[in-house]
């Protein structure tokens, strides 16, 4: 019977972290396990065995520190030693790993499978299932199982630039009843719409139409990606406050009109707004259509890149404008937390500005004061949110030598720490804050000073990675 009554006490190893957290969920959602640690090598494991006796261990058979017959059967019997019931479970192995207690099973990764053995199939079982409240589950998971690959030598590609090609500049422009353009045209006018330039692109040399068409003639493509009110909504109020529309949409002919491939939101913004006409840049071939996935290559960006260059925004506006107020740039900044966070990142570059995040975007409004005025009130938040990151790094240390190693501790100390974190959320756009910036960075100082890192359980950090990767979904 397990030290915690009906509640199997359970430790998953797995250099995998992909099978981690999808283990971590399926332990969280039944309520006989209690998922008590996580370990990403073997080594790790047989700590944590020793530090929290489990009930059962989740082994993977080829990972860090062990691996192949010999080492899974090292592992499992170092791990049945500090388990209760001396239970080990493997998975990618086909050798069956002893134990000390004689009361084992596997996970064998088949046939692109990863199933658990039959217990009665077991040597030496005695029931160990029943005791962790796993009675009468043979089916797991399915998940492909790993196969291990040659190792390959990297290959560098050449960065010299490749044979010269396409049309020089003096060859790019091509007049409207260009031969090539004909059928173009054509199909422009009988939509409605006007030619205001023809080109060769500067790669193969095809021959291209910029048009303004009638709106009505332009429709996405029907296997797009579904419409999101709220990029819709604030790419028109981006066009509003710009006062121009400046990015045509992509567009070949199709079904009596044109199909564009990646311009649903633009379209709807533009619907919106009254236009009755769009820019298009016209490519003859229809496939296009179905290749702008392949197209649509440039690099999204995340956290650092978006609040440096708002920051960097910032400080030109308050040397070109020293006189306008912070919250007059409401749509050029977008968030008032990529001020805060730009500020860090300008200092340093290496910050877990997401960890932070959403408590800033609970506490963090734009400033009605003068753009110089608001960067040195920002710069001196960025100092107190270092100091706050540097406190936050040595607890990280302690956990770490304590045995935990997980990339979400940062995440955990941060949110015992966040001063908002029992404060119901408001759905209203305009709402006020719980409490200022200065007020919630000094609860948080305080709570980080307070935070000890001897009270951390396993189940805890487990709970937070669990959270972290439905999140990111």
């Amino acid at each position: 019977m397990s030290r915690l009554g009906a509640r199997g006490r359970v430790l998953v190893a797995d250099d995998d972290r992909l099978f981690r957290d999808v283990i971590a969920e399926y332990i969280l959602g039944d309520p006989s396990l209690d998922l008590v640690g996580m370990a990403a090598d073997a080594d790790e494991a047989i700590r944590l065995a020793e530090f929290l006796q489990p009930d059962l261990a989740l082994l993977d058979g080829k990972m860090p520190g062990g691996g192949g017959p010999k080492g899974c059967a090292r592992d499992s019997q170092a791990l049945a030693a500090h388990s209760n019931p001396g239970c080990v479970w493997l998975r990618g192995s086909r050798q069956r790993a002893g134990n000390a207690q004689g009361g084992c099973g596997e996970l064998r990764g088949e046939e692109h499978r990863t199933r658990a053995r039959s217990p009665e199939h077991s040597p030496g079982y005695r029931g160990d299932r029943d005791a962790v409240g796993l009675t009468g589950r043979t089916n797991v998971l399915t998940v492909p199982a790993r196969k291990k690959t040659p190792d390959k030598k990297p290959t560098r590609r050449s960065r010299k630039p490749q044979t010269a090609r396409g049309p020089e500049p003096s060859e790019s422009q091509l007049s409207p009843d260009d031969k090539d353009l004909v059928a173009l045209t054509q199909e422009v006018k009988r939509a409605g719409g006007t030619v205001l330039a023809g080109y060769r692109d500067p790669y193969a040399g095809s021959a291209l139409v910029l048009a303004s068409l009638p709106l009505r003639k332009v429709e996405p493509t029907p296997f797009q990606r579904d419409l999101s009110k709220t990029h819709a909504d604030r790419l028109m109020e981006a066009i509003g406050a710009a006062g121009l529309f400046l990015d045509p949409v992509i567009a070949a002919p199709g079904d009596g009109g044109f199909w564009t491939p990646n311009g649903r939101h633009r379209l709807e913004a533009a619907r919106r707004l009254g236009l009755r006409a769009i820019t298009a840049l016209i490519v003859p071939d229809d496939r296009i259509a179905y290749r702008i996935l392949a197209l649509n290559t440039e690099k999204a960006h995340n956290l650092r890149d978006r609040s440096l260059e708002v920051i960097r925004m910032a400080r030109r506006l308050a040397k070109d404008q020293p006189r306008s107020k912070e919250s007059e740039h409401e749509v050029t900044f977008e968030s008032p937390v990529f001020l805060t966070l730009g500020g860090v990142y300008a200092t340093r570059s290496r910050f877990a500005g997401s960890s932070y995040q959403p408590m800033l975007r609970r506490v963090d409004r734009f400033l009605d004061q003068t753009l110089p005025v608001a960067l040195r009130q920002r710069d001196q938040w960025a100092v107190r949110l270092m100091d706050i990151e540097d406190r936050v790094a040595a607890h990280v240390k302690t956990l770490q030598q304590q045995g935990f190693k997980s990339p979400y501790l940062r995440q955990l100390v941060v949110a015992r720490c966040n001063p908002v974190r029992f404060v119901p959320p408001t759905r209203k756009k305009d709402a006020a804050p719980p409490m200022s910036m200065a007020e919630a960075l000094t609860r948080m100082t305080a709570n980080v000073r307070k935070f000890d890192p001897s009270k951390v359980r396993p189940q805890d950090l487990a709970l937070v990675a669990a959270v972290s990767s439905g999140s990111d979904e």
